[in-house]
């Protein structure tokens, strides 16, 4: 449970326990890789040598080591978020459209990702892929979803937005991610995003039970608001919201329709995410364009529209049940 020292031939290492992974136990004789974090002086004067196996950056070395396209510079690292032993988000991004990041970062039937879960002692990991986003205050950011509140602050410093439960601005007013969501609310609208004032009346969809073509405003047109959820199975995220969603749908407005615009997806494994959570909303599918049109380049993201389809509001991220409620709450009290 204390400090790890390391035999590294002529220098030693040492591993702080703010270094190690909480889930893993280290014995005597065990062989182990680690990140260099720093070098100081010992208490004799000698080199030592800082190493850690719970730095975002170890995962960064271990992908470049298990995957070629990360190391040849094909497919780019954008942002890393831990906490360590329990789970992992990597965002990755390539600007070759004829390279699928996310599939090579897992590999043919998971090879690649399992070796760099096994060296993380069964850390979960879920690879996402970003995209560049210049429209944002005329900065470069890129979205990254995120486990722990600490990783909130080292994230925004690096430029990446947040597209879990927490909106960045004024994010470190905040001690932990339970007390985020207690102040959830007016601050939750992204007012900026790109999306806000686009209208969504024109585009087509499909049924997702008969796949029977639509236009979008043959529901908008019938309610005040119409909540538009933009989800995926392929997003853990969105897996969390959902039964959120169905607890939502149960005590609904009748001015206000909430349903699910599935994007990006294969069919059957998206089936069977709706049978899971009982879904008891009405769902629709998307077309391949509808994400790129809308600058919508994370999920999950709900869009707010009016009676005339226009996107009213946009909210990045997971929600849940009372969150949903003071958004829409919100949005009345506007009009």
């Amino acid at each position: 449970g204390g400090t790890v020292v390391l035999d590294l031939g002529k220098l030693e290492g040492i591993m702080p326990v703010k270094e190690q992974i909480p889930t893993e136990k280290y014995k005597v004789n065990d062989k182990i890789r680690a990140y260099i974090v720093d070098v100081e002086r010992g208490t004799k004067g000698a080199p030592q040598v800082i190493v850690s196996r719970a730095h975002n950056d170890f995962v960064r070395k271990l992908f470049e080591l298990e995957i070629p396209e990360i190391y040849e510079g094909l497919i780019e690292i954008k942002g890393v978020s831990r906490d360590p032993g329990n789970r992992c988000k990597v965002a990755v991004y390539s600007s070759n459209e004829n390279i699928d990041p996310v599939g090579s970062c897992v590999g043919q039937k998971g090879v690649r990702i399992q070796n760099i879960i096994n060296e993380l002692n069964g850390e979960k990991i879920d690879v996402i892929e970003t995209e560049e986003i210049p429209e944002l205050n005329g900065k470069l950011f890129y979205y990254l979803d995120t486990v722990t509140s600490n990783n909130q602050e080292q994230i925004i410093k690096k430029d990446i937005i947040g597209i879990s439960i927490y909106k960045v601005i004024d994010v470190n007013k905040f001690q932990n991610k339970e007390q985020f969501q207690e102040q959830q609310g007016e601050q939750t609208f992204q007012n900026s995003h790109p999306a806000t004032g686009l209208n969504v009346n024109d585009e087509k969809v499909k049924t997702f039970d008969k796949l029977e073509p639509t236009e979008l405003k043959k529901v908008t047109s019938k309610n005040e608001i119409t909540v538009i959820n933009l989800f995926a199975s392929w997003c853990d995220p969105c897996k969390r919201e959902m039964p959120e969603l169905v607890k939502y749908a149960k005590h609904s407005n009748k001015d206000v329709e909430l349903i699910g615009l599935n994007v990006k997806d294969k069919r059957k494994p998206a089936q069977q995410l709706i049978d899971d959570v009982h879904v008891n909303y009405d769902i629709y599918v998307a077309e391949e364009d509808f994400l790129k049109k809308f600058k919508s380049y994370n999920i999950p993201t709900t869009l707010f529209v009016n009676k005339e389809g226009k996107v009213e509001k946009v909210y990045l991220g997971e929600l849940s049940e009372k969150t949903l409620n003071n958004l829409v709450l919100q949005l009345k009290e506007e009009h």
